[in-house]
């Protein structure tokens, strides 16, 4: 009898210290997780960013939405997205001066080529009348690139618009 009431009283002393147990953990582990939070993984301050090399190329399957083109044409006319891939191409690494600033850049290659896709453009009211067909347009691009965020410095780039009518009447 003696041995299960102290059985007794030890199980019960379990049951009222567990819980006080697990309360001091659960509060040493939300400390720790703040104290995570807070920190910064960065190196000097700047933010974790990518770095390439000259050489380095990727290659995007891109939509091309030409809504906005169309618009500044002014042209009435209905068009699928352009679909195509987009390549970017680091092709050197240069210091440049930004506001005074001796700043280090990668400068990057940017081509794509974009289609409709057959019968994926109509154009309404020409002089020909509606005309359907396919909207290919090839892209051909430069950035200058901040090394430090990946700022772009500068972007210069050219769009050449090939429309190809498939019931064009002479």
């Amino acid at each position: 009898m003696f041995k299960q009431r102290c059985l007794a009283i030890l199980l019960i002393s379990i049951i009222f210290i567990a819980p006080m147990a697990s309360l001091n953990k659960s509060n040493e582990q939300s400390e720790l997780t703040e104290n995570t939070i807070s920190e910064s993984d960065t190196l000097n301050g700047w933010p974790d960013v990518p770095t390439w090399r000259i050489g380095d190329k990727y290659t995007y399957e891109t939509q091309f939405d030409v809504q906005q083109l169309i618009q500044q044409a002014n042209v009435s006319a209905t068009l699928q997205t352009l679909t195509g891939d987009t390549v970017y191409e680091i092709v050197d690494i240069l210091f440049i001066n930004v506001d005074n600033i001796q700043t280090l850049a990668y400068k990057m290659e940017i081509s794509g080529d974009f289609t409709s896709g057959s019968n994926g453009a109509y154009i309404e009211d020409t002089d020909f009348g509606d005309v359907t067909g396919t909207l290919d347009i090839d892209y051909e691009g430069e950035d200058l690139i901040r090394v430090r965020d990946l700022a772009v410095i500068n972007s210069e780039f050219t769009l050449d618009v090939t429309f190809d009518p498939y019931n064009w009447a002479w």
